[in-house]
């Protein structure tokens, strides 16, 4: 799926991470694993995503090294003594600084001039420790990135001492696994052993996704994803329909991905956020979340939709997720009061994941 350059997308795009072969072990070279994650389409339902390591566990001799691929992006983080709160994906600007200066298709000011501006945290994207794992109380991290199954990423640690080490995705809350290093002369599974296991795995998750693909929300209420490590990347419902005047609840359903509702000419839409999602690229690069993604569009709860908003039905709610130490909602509302058609999108999985809601008279 292609993303557009919201708050999870810029460099990575909350990509969807799926396992591609399982790890093979190469006892004589001394390489230990190598853990794919990649995007796959070859599941039932091409919406449906597994936002996991196969395998999550490996096991390796001391000395081996892990590699993980990916076509997309991830990190791997062993956080030792850190608390995952300590390493939020998105933090206010510890600077201080606010937004200033928008105005939207009208000409007009919008809201969040004057409000705190948001940043990616710089930590999570950034190289911390050695790539040599000396022991389970250090903090480790790689952010690593693809570019397609022809340009994938990767990263390496490499483990000196026996003893179990786990490790998170700082992208996709919920995504971890964990590397049990034993003596050399201890056992390890064959790699045949190891395929064999990611195949169930992935077979298992695939059939938990046409079981979610089932799922209906409550009255006047859209699903933005559903699941968990397992997740569809869609609306539920696809088609919404309700009377002018009602208040529509937006949940994220999906515990490893971030989502939102955005509305207004694609076009705009694309120049808008290619222009406010400044994702940092180096040291003192420009480093900015896009200021709705944060404070929505417009004020308030519920936010107002008319179908004209800001002159061109720009309309934006605050990006979601499920995560307590993240400092974003899980849920926002919008009440809509013109009749209409309307087409919206998930602004961090633009174009392909959207949905209709209707609003009759």
């Amino acid at each position: 799926m292609r993303r557009h350059l919201t708050l999870a997308a810029a460099a990575l795009a909350a990509p969807l991470i799926v396992a591609g072969p399982a790890a093979a072990h190469d006892a004589a070279a001394g390489h230990g694993y190598t853990v794919q994650a990649n995007e796959v389409t070859r599941g039932p339902l091409p919406y449906a995503t597994q936002n996991a390591f196969l395998p999550a566990f490996v096991k390796v001799h001391v000395g081996d090294t892990v590699t993980w691929t990916t076509t997309h992006g991830h990190t791997v983080t062993f956080l030792g003594r850190t608390k995952p709160e300590q390493l939020p994906f998105v933090m206010p600007d510890p600077g201080g600084a606010t937004y200033e200066g928008f105005t939207d298709a009208a000409g007009q000011p919008f809201h969040f001039n004057g409000l705190a501006k948001w940043i990616f945290n710089p930590r999570v994207f950034s190289p911390i420790g050695s790539n040599v794992v000396r022991g389970p109380k250090a903090l480790h991290n790689r952010p690593f990135f693809g570019q397609g199954p022809k340009k994938p990423g990767k990263t390496s640690f490499r483990f000196t001492k026996p003893g179990l080490y786990r490790y998170v995705c700082l992208i996709h809350p919920g995504m971890d696994g964990a590397v049990r290093v034993v003596p050399k002369t201890a056992k390890v599974p064959s790699a045949d052993a190891v395929r064999a296991q990611a195949r169930k795995l992935e077979q298992r998750n695939w059939a938990l996704a046409k079981k979610l693909d089932k799922v209906k929300p409550p009255a006047n209420t859209i699903l933005a994803g559903v699941g968990n490590t397992t997740t569809l990347i869609a609306f539920k419902p696809a088609v919404l329909t309700v009377k002018a005047g009602t208040t529509v609840r937006i949940v994220n359903g999906s515990s490893t991905e971030f989502h939102n509702v955005v509305l207004g000419p694609v076009e705009y839409l694309k120049t808008f956020f290619r222009e406010t999602a400044l994702f940092p690229e180096g040291p003192g690069s420009p480093n900015q979340v896009s200021p709705p993604d944060v404070h929505g569009s417009d004020p308030g709860q519920p936010q107002i939709h008319t179908g004209t908003n800001h002159g061109n039905g720009f309309f934006v709610t605050p990006v979601l997720d499920r995560v307590d130490y993240q400092p974003l909602p899980s849920s926002s509302e919008v009440t809509f009061t013109t009749p209409g058609t309307y087409t919206y999108y998930c602004g961090v999985h633009f174009p392909d994941m959207k949905g209709t809601i209707v609003v009759t008279p």
